[in-house]
């Protein structure tokens, strides 16, 4: 009879417990922080600048634009760069001097046969709202069709880090 008390107790305990942990979850997870601009329509890659502002960038088919969202979700500055284009942007990183990389290298269907990379200085040292960027341009050398056979679709680019002088770049493998 005890042995039934104890396994009832601890069965009883865990519900509990369960019931409040999947409670606090949902608090935590259906609370609204703040609503974005209607100006991140698809935010795809996020940074902080070297003074704590985020900055994000949309998905490809957008503008290619760069904006500081505030605490609140509100845009309080766009940049647009001028000689880009977001045919897929997917992420942006920054070097050891705040240099801002914004990764236009999106290939979902594995057919893009040039990616870019664009390079720009850190935004808050940009004084008006256009920039230009350097273009760094490169391609897989092992694609070789476009789109390659399906159990060679690796060729799709979603993010890129800056470590020690290096950008380092993560594919999705469609295989």
């Amino acid at each position: 009879m005890i042995k039934r008390s104890v396994y009832a107790i601890a069965i009883i305990s865990t519900l509990f417990v369960l019931i409040v942990t999947l409670t606090a979850i949902n608090q935590l997870y259906s609370s609204k922080l703040v609503t974005l601009d209607s100006k991140l329509k698809e935010i795809s890659g996020i940074e902080v600048d070297k003074a704590g502002n985020l900055w994000g960038v949309n998905d490809g088919g957008n503008l290619a634009q760069v904006h500081r969202i505030q605490s609140d979700g509100k845009v309080d500055k766009t940049i647009t760069i001028t000689n880009a284009r977001n045919l897929d942007w997917e992420d942006m990183t920054q070097d050891d001097f705040g240099h801002f990389f914004i990764g236009d290298f999106g290939n979902n269907d594995n057919i893009r046969k040039w990616l870019t990379i664009y390079k720009i200085e850190n935004p808050i040292d940009i004084k008006g709202t256009e920039t230009q960027a350097e273009i760094i341009k490169f391609t897989f050398p092992e694609q070789l069709h476009f789109p390659p056979k399906a159990s060679e679709k690796n060729f799709d680019l979603e993010a890129f880090v800056f470590y020690k002088k290096h950008l380092y770049l993560f594919s999705k493998n469609r295989t």
